[in-house]
């Protein structure tokens, strides 16, 4: 299981490589869902949305995997 700090930021990147999706699925979902970002470069994007969207899409799977 995975334990994250509320105020964690992480890049499309990151997110990408966590959930084993390509990162424009990343800044889709985050475009599409509201997610909250860093406001300038490099763009980041907050755990828990990021959590939300994976969670809502993936409901089979509760966490990523490692």
């Amino acid at each position: 299981m995975h334990t994250v700090s509320m105020d964690a930021y992480f890049s499309a990147s990151d997110l990408a490589h966590l959930y084993r999706v390509r990162p424009g699925t990343i800044r889709s979902w985050a475009s599409r869902d509201g997610w909250r970002r860093t406001r300038y470069r490099p763009i980041r994007y907050n755990w828990d949305d990021a959590q939300a969207s994976y969670n809502r899409r993936y409901p089979d799977r509760a966490t990523p995997k490692d």
